[in-house]
């Protein structure tokens, strides 16, 4: 199942939730109804991510464009056999639904596998048997609103594994990066539609040396997250009963002021410091 179709099934997904917590139901409306977008950053994701869990099948839906092998080579695109070299093999992916990747990202997607690889934490949980790109539903136990969840790698049922790329992969970046994007909401979230008992984290750098760490939540930490999901669902279903389902294109939500329903004074920063503006 790729991402258009995954994204049709009517149900919550952990991102939404996010962006209804950062910044507000209409955000979180608006995200939800807009078409699928991507970018190179998402793309390279997506391709690592087939590559390391479902090779096979990356295969059929990545080409790999190896431009040094247009009709002119020491030559740019403003060569017209060039451009319409570069042209015919973009269409004939898109003829096959198949994304097209620049060599070099394929070359430095191939280092980050072979990092992994020499870790022996990292290819352990990475290389095992287990089931991948798992789709999972359920209902919410608190608020009965179906959820859905699209996992990385299951562990005999018991242990998630997540794939992540990043820029840095330290300990102090991690639990930055784990609050920022929400990752350990993302664990609980996970955790409750597959009943798993573990939750583990690979994080690979996109640059050389290509550094990679493994990671498991603490139960302080996955409680924080836990308390995240139980919070945004049960906003949800408020959201649902006094404006409509998000899933009904009528459906209107409130932007900021349903987390400040009244005019809300600023306070100083502690971090906030005086400047002389004087003429």
């Amino acid at each position: 199942m790729n991402e258009t179709e995954y994204k049709k099934i009517q149900a919550v997904r952990n991102s939404g939730l996010g962006t209804l917590l950062q910044k507000s139901p209409a955000h979180y409306l608006h995200e939800l109804r807009q078409p699928e977008s991507t970018t190179p950053a998402l793309t390279f994701g997506s391709y690592f991510h087939s590559l390391i869990l479902t090779p096979d099948q990356c295969e059929k839906e990545y080409f790999v464009l190896d431009e040094s092998l247009r009709p002119f080579p020491d030559k740019n695109y403003q060569t017209k056999a060039n451009q319409d070299w570069k042209a015919a093999q973009i269409a004939h992916c898109e003829a096959f639904g198949r994304t097209v990747i620049s060599l070099e990202d394929h070359q430095r997607a191939l280092e980050m596998k072979s990092a992994i690889r020499r870790s022996s934490l990292a290819n352990e949980v990475t290389n095992s048997v287990g089931v991948h790109e798992r789709l999972v539903e359920w209902s919410d136990i608190d608020t009965g609103i179906l959820c859905k969840a699209r996992i990385d790698k299951t562990r005999n049922k018991k242990q998630i594994v997540d794939l992540k790329t990043c820029r840095d992969a330290s300990k102090r970046a991690v639990i930055r990066s784990i609050i920022d994007y929400g990752y350990h909401r993302q664990a609980a979230f996970y955790m409750n539609g597959s009943l798993a008992e573990s939750f583990t984290f690979v994080f690979v750098e996109s640059s050389a040396p290509y550094g990679v760490a493994v990671y498991d939540l603490s139960e302080e930490f996955l409680e924080l997250g836990r308390t995240s999901v139980r919070s945004a669902l049960r906003h949800i279903k408020t959201l649902r009963e006094k404006y409509g389902s998000e899933f009904d294109q009528d459906t209107v939500w409130p932007s900021y002021e349903y987390w400040n329903p009244i005019t809300e004074t600023l306070q100083k920063p502690s971090w906030a410091v005086a400047h002389d503006f004087g003429e």
